[in-house]
């Protein structure tokens, strides 16, 4: 992409994603009807192999189609590769003056990832537990929500390109402070809902807009470094805001 057009192409992405996820998730829909429970275990480990068998469905064409567009350095072994991999973050971090707005934002990317990981791996919980959801609720409320969090990944992306994506993720933000705001207040089953959907599509432009922002800082050459290190701090977050 273009750093003009880069928020729209990573929400589109983004939406792509989130419409792979619906599909998977209708796949395996008969398979959890009578719930994820003990009693249904044979049922629930089928839903394994479909997502594998998706997996690779859903890889052949990178596999078959997808052409590498960076140059490679031939002639390195693996152990090579690994320590040039090595030597290359270890200079990024004695230079990390150099990347100041990266540094200041990965931290903060940590702590509002953090935030969003604590929602994802509780609100099934919370709608089951608090508000009375049956298995089957929560399966067709977790459809609607890809379809929300694709609409929230393309509709933010389109905006990104025109107000900035700084502007984009501090959006989002608020939209997630209204949304774990509403839940806690939350008393019934359909106010839910309506909040889930806007958490929906909060969650997708927050992903897309973070993604395009790093992609306008990163400096030529360092890319994959860069987002390897933005997935570092997500990976992090994920388990530091759980725990």
């Amino acid at each position: 992409s273009t750093p003009e057009t880069m928020g729209r192409i990573s929400g589109f992405a983004w939406g792509i994603g989130y419409m792979g996820g619906l599909a998977s998730l209708m796949l395996c829909v008969p398979f959890v009807r009578e719930g994820i429970t003990v009693d249904n275990q044979m049922n629930v480990r089928i839903t394994a192999w479909i997502t594998s068998g998706f997996f690779l469905v859903g890889g052949l064409p990178m596999f078959l189609l997808v052409k590498e567009r960076g140059e490679r350095r031939s002639g390195l072994t693996f152990f090579q590769a690994v320590a040039a991999g090595t030597h290359r973050v270890r200079e990024t971090f004695r230079h990390v003056k150099a990347y100041e707005a990266l540094a200041k934002f990965f931290p903060m990317y940590f702590l509002y990832t953090a935030g969003l990981s604590i929602v994802i791996a509780f609100s099934s919980v919370y709608a089951e537990r608090e508000l009375g959801f049956r298995p089957m609720e929560l399966m067709k409320l977790f459809i609607v929500l890809q379809i929300s969090a694709c609409l929230g990944a393309v509709s933010f992306g389109w905006f990104q390109d025109r107000i900035g994506s700084r502007r984009t993720i501090l959006i989002t933000l608020i939209m997630w402070w209204g949304v774990v705001a509403g839940t806690a207040l939350c008393e019934s089953k359909t106010l839910f809902i309506v909040i889930a959907n806007a958490a929906g599509l909060a969650i997708g432009a927050t992903a897309s807009a973070s993604r395009t922002y790093v992609g306008l800082l990163v400096q030529p050459g360092r890319t994959a470094e860069t987002y390897g290190f933005m997935g570092l701090f997500a990976k992090l977050a994920s388990g530091m805001g759980a725990l």
